[in-house]
């Protein structure tokens, strides 16, 4: 008996954009639905270049900045991969933290605060993280990897690299509180880093998490190796 063929609904506008490159494997899209997404692609990349424009133009004073400091960068983004210290910076990074720039310059003035040397800030990385809204972020412009940015993950870098004995419980908190969306994950490694019991224990507590399953299943591996005596 031949397998009838049913014939589906072609995806709207909407259904396109929101499908991701696993979601193509199995479906053959139809003429007109190749292009549509043409079309959204045109779209989007037109939209990613007018990002890119504004970014650079929002990015000037701080890259003028920089500059007379003696940093050559060509975004704030730049910054995080300079080969050296730049940890006289800190004071004028933090200045423009606080203004209200795009949410992905936001986040990069965030990264480049995810160094041990901004320790002293951590009172206003804390703050400026417990008031960043939750988000999906925006495609970094010209980014092929697919990461999204958003301030709230950029501050939660840098509030896990800082992270000290004294404000171990804060972090704590913040992870376990769920307000704090996604960007939880991210504040993870300032509890992995620290040999505090403390922090070991809820390590394991989160382990058990269907939120941070997935993302501490290497480190509950290996910490069962060490606490096995085979590391």
């Amino acid at each position: 008996m031949k397998k009838k063929n049913t014939v589906r609904e072609s995806f709207s506008k909407e259904q396109l954009e929101s499908m991701v490159g696993g979601d193509f494997r199995n479906i053959r899209l139809n003429d007109d639905e190749i292009i549509l997404f043409k079309q959204i692609l045109k779209s989007r990349q037109e939209e990613g270049i007018t990002r890119s424009i504004n970014i650079g133009i929002e990015q000037i004073p701080i890259l003028k900045e920089l500059s007379e400091m003696g940093y050559e960068v060509d975004s704030v983004w730049d910054l995080t991969h300079y080969e050296g210290s730049y940890a006289k910076a800190i004071p004028m990074l933090l200045k423009h933290l606080l203004l209200p720039y795009s949410d992905i310059t936001r986040d990069s003035l965030a990264r480049t605060l995810a160094i041990k040397e901004a320790k002293d800030a951590w009172s206003i990385l804390l703050d400026e993280y417990r008031k960043a809204p939750v988000g999906k972020g925006l495609v970094a412009p010209n980014d092929t990897r697919e990461l999204r940015y958003q301030a709230k993950d950029g501050l939660a870098c840098a509030l896990a690299t800082i992270v000290d004995a004294s404000t171990l419980d804060t972090l704590i908190s913040l992870i376990k509180d769920p307000q704090n969306g996604d960007s939880r994950t991210l504040l993870l490694p300032g509890l992995k880093k620290t040999r505090s019991e403390i922090a070991k224990a809820v390590l394991w507590e989160l382990a058990e998490d269907p939120v941070f399953k997935e993302e501490l299943s290497s480190w509950r591996k290996r910490q069962k190796r060490i606490d096995a005596g085979a590391v």
